[in-house]
């Protein structure tokens, strides 16, 4: 890891999100019928979120792309 990548674990960016009110946990959403609310979300969590779901998009594209052929895809 590199030294940028461990001062952004020690940020956070204020996102506007749903808060449901009978949910148990912590949980949070962008969409659905909560009660928006701005927080505080950390980089460290957020952005191990975006690199897993990267490298899954990532792996999705290379065995599509295995199967031989053109991608048939209007928007990604």
């Amino acid at each position: 890891m590199d030294d940028n990548a461990v001062h952004l674990d020690d940020q956070a960016l204020p996102f506007w999100v749903e808060v449901t009110e009978d949910s148990d946990d912590d949980s949070m959403g962008i969409l659905g019928g909560g009660n928006p609310e701005l927080r505080m979300v950390p980089l460290g969590p957020l952005r191990k979120n975006l690199a897993a779901t990267v490298d899954a998009l990532h792996q999705v594209f290379a065995d599509v792309a295995a199967r031989g052929g053109p991608l048939p895809l209007a928007e990604a």
